[in-house]
């Protein structure tokens, strides 16, 4: 099984293998949130919250500074912003491949 089924509870309340297991029910409400939440500019209270993961980078594991914080959803929705942002900047300026992710 991935890793994630077996991790801790969110500031949420919600289990990681609770959302796994349900992926395919949840998926259809959770898009329409999104879509609102980024249609209006408005996140929803509850996604603000989050139980922040640090994740190593690189380098000495006693200096904080070598490490990020991770939250679900905020990292969710930053990926779809992206991929949509680089999608419409391909379509606009599709004659500078050299600027394009391999």
């Amino acid at each position: 099984m991935h890793a994630i089924t077996d991790k801790a509870a969110g500031a949420d309340d919600i289990f990681p293998k609770f959302l796994s297991e349900l992926k395919e029910e949840l998926c259809f409400p959770v898009t329409l949130i999104m879509t609102a939440s980024l249609e209006s500019g408005i996140m929803p209270e509850g996604w603000k919250l989050a139980n922040v993961t640090f994740i190593f980078k690189k380098g000495s594991k006693c200096d904080v500074e070598n490490y990020r914080p991770v939250s679900f959803f905020c990292k969710l929705i930053e990926g779809i912003v992206r991929d949509s942002i680089l999608n419409h900047l391909e379509k606009i300026i599709c004659l500078a491949h050299g600027f394009k992710k391999v």
